[in-house]
């Protein structure tokens, strides 16, 4: 009888498996300094509730990325080396989904790198010149305290991506009007040029709703600075939105819940560790929404501190408006979040 090797338990060693591709150093000639790099790399992932399959995927792309780099983990640059790393394996005849996984693990190695060598993420320049750079200087100006004062109400997080829709939302009707109708101040703003505007809009095919989100941004802008005693037209701010469509969601049908419930809970209840992980993780998700009523944005922000066990209530910190406020659980989401954190190991955030 041939004797069963012990697995479980055993402690994890570093390994250099042999290689295919010639252009990826193997690990026993790594200098010592990323060999302990990448012991590090592994323990940062357990730390943050990272599973073995999702070790091993992250570890091998790590691996082929030193490997194929061949140079000091300190001098790595997280983006233009690594999208080296991403151009050389794309050239492999691996599956779609194991290069999907691989470029995974090389994100989690940019995050880990810049981390270890303090380097922080370049923030992304927002579109000015694009958006609001063919404006008079007084505009552009105007725009900037404008973006500021809102700027104190977006979290840190979301606040590039609102900066720029911001920008895109003011710009467009702007510089149309900067160019058609000699538009240099806001005091220029009219319900003339306004109505110029919107003929020109609706002659291109654009529906009654956008050119409303058009004159609510435009209208909160000249708001502010009228708060501000800057000299605006004030009949600009009586122009009524134009009529639109019945805009409140549609309810999904019951038996469609019923349906997305059911798929949701055999993936959760699946043989396969992977696919029993994922399932579970959007149960939680599924529930909390349906259930409780939170929003994507909510469930993606959610940390284990949030959670009352004993009350069975959840905190939701600076949502809307930086609101604070308690939503409380029933056992069915109670049961949900402690299946799926039983699989996905303990970290700060939830939605891992």
């Amino acid at each position: 009888m041939t004797r069963k090797r012990r697995f479980h338990g055993r402690r994890f060693h570093f390994k250099s498996p042999p290689l295919k591709d010639l252009a990826i150093q193997r690990f026993k000639e790594w200098s010592e300094e990323n060999k302990g790099f990448y012991g590090g790399f592994r323990n940062w992932l357990k730390e943050n509730g990272y599973g073995p399959s999702t070790l091993n995927i992250y570890g091998a792309a790590m691996r082929m990325a030193i490997g194929y780099l061949r140079k000091p983990y300190w001098t790595i640059d997280p983006e233009e080396d690594l999208e080296r790393v991403r151009g050389h394996l794309a050239k492999s005849e691996r599956t779609h989904g194991t290069q999907a996984d691989y470029c995974k693990g090389l994100l989690k190695l940019a995050e880990y790198i810049r981390l270890r060598c303090h380097r922080p993420k370049e923030e992304k320049e927002l579109p000015w010149a694009y958006t609001i750079g063919s404006l008079s200087l007084q505009l552009q100006n105007d725009i900037r305290e404008f973006l500021k004062h809102c700027q104190r109400n977006w979290k840190i997080e979301q606040r590039w991506e609102r900066s720029r829709d911001t920008l895109y939302a003011l710009g467009i009707p702007l510089r149309w009007m900067a160019e058609q109708a000699d538009l240099k101040d806001i005091r220029d703003l009219t319900p003339q040029v306004w109505f110029a505007f919107l003929d020109d809009r609706l002659a291109a095919g654009m529906k009654p709703e956008t050119v409303n989100c058009d004159l609510s941004s435009l209208r909160h802008f000249v708001s502010f600075l009228r708060g501000l005693e800057r000299a605006v037209c004030e009949r600009f701010l009586l122009v009524e939105p134009l009529k639109a469509g019945w805009r409140m969601p549609k309810d999904v049908p019951v038996e469609q819940l019923r349906k997305l419930q059911t798929t949701i809970q055999a993936q959760a209840n699946s043989p396969h560790s992977g696919h029993r992980r994922v399932g579970r993780l959007d149960l939680a998700w599924f529930l909390l929404m349906l259930h409780c009523g939170l929003r994507t944005c909510e469930v993606r922000q959610l940390k284990l501190q949030d959670i009352e066990w004993e009350a069975k209530r959840l905190r939701i910190e600076q949502s809307k408006a930086l609101k604070d406020r308690y939503i409380y659980l029933d056992d069915a989401v109670l049961s949900a979040l402690r299946s799926y954190l039983a699989v996905r190991g303990q970290a700060e955030a939830l939605p891992t």
